[in-house]
């Protein structure tokens, strides 16, 4: 039997990666323009291109030829392949940028060529997360193509196989063989080695083109691989220029083996290299959709024009950031400065959309009374959260007595609310700004309104916590936290029916790393060489800048709401600053502030669970699974949660993606920050680090990170954390103003009820600009059901495991949809 190589002719081109965007744009030009004359001349050439954003670079710079590769789609000659704005991380965006990175290739290929591609190709990212089935599933697509992990990295059923989601959904993915390139004139030996190898009756597909820094074709690799097509004709075998849906058409989804797992593992550095990335690209991830809910409801609520060219940019700034060079932390130091500067572009973009929205949704808020201080809480979620509210703000004057003003806050039915004065970001010694912390329930979509009053005391009161031997010990709902005060770490974490962390949990440990930012030689860090510990009085007021010696470990804030134990701890000649903030209702907040001055080290958060622990779950793109339990490196978004039989530990994290998991010790790793070099790419028998000069490592300086500790039974801690982590990265907007006291009050236009698990992870303007999208997630592997409601209007929804809904909203009327809105 005869059998058949399709060759996929592409340029890979990162659009940074060794080189910046400017580099990458004028490769681009240079690659197309050549691509073109190549489809013009060779009759049965095609090219294939993926990634929106290279031809919205030819758009721009090259209108003419950009005309061209438009006539040249329509004729079949140019193949729109892949159709995502670019190939981005595949691990670490959340699942509604995956949908969003997806929507807004797939507009443009449709409105600039008619194209939607049915095989999404990402050949270059390290690895793939297992949400991205359902994703791609409900987004028109029903093939994937890709490369890692290799098959000495993972082992599959086959290179051919059904890829399975969390909800059943499943796509055709093929992993290619030998690479998406070749070198320059050697294509057709590549192509002739695939068909040699190639058993007779089968297919293969055959990636060629020079890569990576673009290329494409070149004249003699055509005319080589026209005289090998000549040849391998007259054997009675096919070989032909193809497209990935011509190949794909070829293969019988029904007859290939099931795989039901994420594509892991490789590269694990890339989890955490250029933290400042990873964690901007979350603040940016969270604003976003925080904003773009505020503007919706605003719109359809106050009148308020939708800011769709605002969104639109900081959206672009977003996706643009997913690139798989760019938010894994692999290029060089200039992309890791312009990545931070296009998110922190897309940031400023959507505080300025943010603050019209919150005060177009404040209108018909009646005048405040002189004697208190109005605070405006806005609830973004379609149902009642609970939880600590901060905010800053001036008192009508300075006050200059030696007495202190006790903050005293109300709801707006007049029920006190359980409130403390915590140290204001500025440091001016007068009583004149203050930072109220108060614990609130809001009401769903709205905007709460809160009076501060206050009580004058003869002085401020000096933060306590109660001792137990060596030990602080705080309570709150029904919880109890011990703190070592000769360690600074936890000792304890306990209620009545479970203890949850066993002690020393909290420490900052420091493990042997290398200069390779992939760490692509390897799958964990095992090399524990030191850990901080914790300083003494006098060398804690020298690293405070203090006039006295100060115990390392203190009791910083306290009151009604929460209290905040400080410990400062050191390592060589790094220094860290560990809060633990222990609210009233027994949830523990870490924040840490590290000042890193190791290279080649790596520092982890040290959690050792209490309890056995039966698997170590992590969040996913609208999906979670099992973290590896052998301490190789595993990747997770938003939040871990170590369930046990009858126990567990959620936590929740604002920007840290790699961790790993001892399931031995029932303990997890959150990994902080590495630091290797930057674009450091080992090649075998080659030193890598020059000898003769200094070099720049990663994460030198400053870095903040925060975390979000719950527990309880283990049903109840795995329902709840991903919401829970939702409310941590994306918490309602509260400020103080005084509102004019005109206008009406705007109707919270959406609620959901009747659930505690299903979450609401968007709401938007149509795609159409006719009516409204809201996006739904149950993020359990148990069905689940739910009520939406908009307006008068109610809908009853069921969900399968882990399903993903659309319900659009049209002149009131409700209807599910799928991912693309059609």
């Amino acid at each position: 039997m005869a059998k058949r190589i399709f060759l996929l002719c592409n340029a890979h081109l990162d659009p940074v990666w060794q080189w910046e965007w400017e580099e990458g744009a004028a490769e681009a030009l240079s690659t197309f323009r050549i691509a073109a004359d190549f489809c013009e001349e060779y009759e049965d050439f095609i090219f294939c291109h993926n990634e929106a954003l290279l031809y919205q670079w030819i758009e721009e710079y090259d209108p003419a030829l950009f005309r061209r590769i438009q006539d040249l789609v329509a004729r079949g000659k140019w193949h729109v392949m892949g159709g995502w704005h670019l190939q981005p991380d595949c691990n670490m965006p959340s699942g509604e940028s995956f949908v969003r990175q997806i929507l807004a290739g797939r507009q443009y290929f449709a409105e600039k060529f008619d194209k939607a591609p049915t095989v999404a190709v990402n050949v270059d990212p390290f690895g793939h997360t297992r949400g991205l089935v359902q994703i791609m599933a409900k987004s028109g697509y029903t093939g994937y193509l890709f490369m890692r992990p290799n098959p000495n990295d993972l082992t599959l059923p086959a290179e051919q196989f059904c890829w399975q989601g969390y909800d059943g959904s499943s796509v055709t993915a093929v992993r290619m063989k030998g690479g998406y390139n070749s070198a320059k004139g050697h294509a057709a030996e590549k192509a002739k080695q695939y068909y040699e190898e190639c058993p007779d009756g089968k297919d293969e597909l055959c990636l060629w083109g020079i890569g990576n820094h673009g290329g494409g074709p070149s004249k003699k690799d055509l005319d080589d691989l026209t005289d090998l097509i000549g040849e391998v004709t007259a054997a009675g075998d096919s070989m032909i220029h193809a497209t990935p849906e011509e190949y794909f058409a070829t293969l019988d989804s029904e007859k290939l083996p099931p795989f039901a797992h994420s594509l892991q593992s490789w590269s694990p550095g890339c989890y955490t290299s250029q933290i400042r990335i990873k964690q901007t690209y979350r603040a940016a991830e969270s604003a976003y959709y925080m904003t773009e809910a505020m503007a919706a409801h605003a719109a359809c609520g106050t009148g308020m024009a939708f800011p769709r060219e605002e969104l639109a940019a900081a959206l672009y700034d977003i996706n643009t950031v997913q690139f798989h060079d760019m938010l894994p932390g692999s290029s060089i130091q200039p992309a890791e400065e312009m990545s931070i500067r296009m998110l922190d572009h897309g940031l400023e973009t959507l505080s300025r959309v943010r603050a019209r929205a919150f005060f177009a949704l404040a209108a018909g808020q009646p005048k405040s009374a002189e004697e208190t201080i109005p605070i405006f809480v806005y609830n973004p979620y379609p149902y009642e959260v609970e939880g600590d509210i901060t905010a800053e703000f001036m008192l009508w004057d300075q006050n200059w007595n030696n007495e202190f003003l006790q903050p005293v806050v109300h709801s707006e039915t007049g029920v006190r609310c359980p409130a403390q004065c915590e140290k204001e970001h500025s440091t001016i010694p007068l009583e004149w700004r203050k930072r109220v912390v108060f614990r609130a329930t809001l009401a769903p979509m709205r905007m709460n309104r809160f009076a501060c009053g206050f009580e004058t005391l003869p002085q401020k009161p000096t933060p306590t916590a109660e001792t137990e031997g060596d030990h602080y010990r705080l309570t709150g709902g029904g919880k109890t936290l011990l703190i070592d005060r000769k360690s600074g770490k936890i000792a304890a974490y306990y209620d009545a029916e479970h203890t949850y962390l066993k002690a020393g949990a909290g420490a900052v440990e420091v493990f042997a790393d290398n200069y390779d930012p992939w760490f692509m030689e390897a799958y964990a860090w095992r090399d524990k060489i030191g850990e901080f510990t914790l300083l003494t009085a006098e060398e804690t007021a020298e690293f405070c800048c203090l006039d006295a010696p100060l115990d390392a470990v203190h009791v910083i804030e306290s009151g009604d709401t929460r209290t905040v134990v400080e410990a400062v701890l050191g390592y060589r000649t790094s220094r860290a600053v560990v809060k633990y903030i222990f609210s009233a209702d027994g949830t523990l907040d870490v924040q840490l502030r590290l000042q890193w001055n190791e290279k080649q080290k790596m520092a982890r958060l040290y959690l050792p669970a209490a309890f056995n622990v039966r698997e170590c779950v992590g969040e996913q793109a609208y999906g979670a699974e099992p973290m590896p339990c052998d301490m190789k490196e595993g990747v997770a978004q938003r939040y871990h949660v170590l369930c046990g039989t009858d126990a567990a530990v959620a936590v929740a994290n604002n920007g840290t993606y790699g961790a790993a998991f001892d399931g031995a010790a029932d303990t997890l790793h959150i990994t902080l920050l590495r630091s290797p070099s930057y674009c450091a790419h080992p090649i075998p028998n080659r030193k890598v680090m020059p000898q003769d000069r200094y070099m720049p490592y990663i994460e030198q300086g400053e870095r903040d990170f925060a975390f979000r500790i719950t527990a309880g039974t283990a049903d109840t801690v795995r329902r709840e954390a991903p919401r829970t982590a939702q409310h941590f990265n994306m918490p309602p907007m509260a400020l103080s103003f005084y509102p004019e006291g005109a206008g009406e009050k705007p109707a919270a236009p959406l609620r959901l009820t009747d659930t505690d698990t299903v979450q609401w992870t968007a709401l938007k303007q149509a795609e159409d600009r006719n009516g409204w999208v809201i996006r739904l997630f149950n993020p359990t592997e148990k069905e689940q059901t739910a009520t939406l409601q908009w307006g008068d209007t109610v809908k009853p929804l069921a969900f399968g495991k882990y399903e993903i809904k659309t319900v659009r909203v049209t002149g009131g009327v409700m209807t599910e949809t799928d991912l693309t809105e059609t």
